[in-house]
C-alpha cells in the first residue's frame, strides 16, 4: 500500500500490517479500500493478489465497462446490481474469465477457472482442466490380413 499511497491514492479503510502466529516473516495486510484512483497507478493496472478494492467513480455502464477492460490482467471481474437483465449485458462485455454478480470469489471444483490476455495460465477445475493437459491422439487400426486400398 505505501507504493499506492506515494502515488496519490488515499487509504479509506484498513492496509495496516497484520501479524499472523507462526507466519511472522510473511507479509499480510488487513483487508483495505482505495481512493483517488488514476489510470497510470501501478495499483490500477497490476493484478493484486489481496482484500484490496479500489473506488473508482464513473458515471454510465459504458464507462465503467471501459475502465474494468482497460488492463492486459483478466482474471476477474464483479459487478453489484438489483438490475439483473443490466448485469448480464455488462457481464457479456466484460473482458474476464470469472465474472461475479452480487458475490465475489465464489468457486466450483466443477467450473473452469481462468483469466484472459496476461492473467492466469489455462483453466483450473472441471472439463477445461483436463482437456488443457491433455493431447489429443487419433490411432486407426487395421486387423485386415490383407491391407486395404484407401484410395
Amino acid at each position: 500500500m505505501p507504493g499506492a499511497v506515494a502515488a496519490g491514492a488515499r487509504i479509506v479503510c484498513g492496509g495496516e500490517a497484520v501479524k499472523v502466529s507462526g507466519l511472522e516473516d510473511g507479509f499480510y495486510l488487513s483487508p483495505c479500500v482505495l481512493s483517488d484512483i488514476r489510470k497510470d497507478m501501478a495499483v490500477y493496472r497490476e493484478e493484486i493478489f489481496g482484500a484490496v478494492l479500489l473506488v473508482i467513480p464513473f458515471d454510465t455502464d459504458d464507462e465503467a465497462i471501459d475502465m474494468a477492460n482497460d488492463t492486459t490482467m483478466g482474471l476477474a471481474a464483479g459487478l453489484f446490481t438489483k438490475d439483473l437483465a443490466k448485469a448480464y449485458r455488462v457481464v457479456d462485455r466484460l473482458h474476464a474469465g470469472n465474472v461475479y454478480v452480487n458475490t465475489f470469489n465464489d468457486v466450483s471444483p466443477f467450473v473452469p477457472f481462468g483469466g484472459y490476455d496476461d492473467s492466469g495460465f489455462g483453466r483450473e477445475n472441471g472439463i477445461a482442466a483436463i482437456e488443457h493437459y491433455t493431447q489429443i491422439k487419433s490411432v486407426f487400426v487395421s486387423t485386415a490380413a490383407k491391407l486395404p486400398n484407401p484410395f
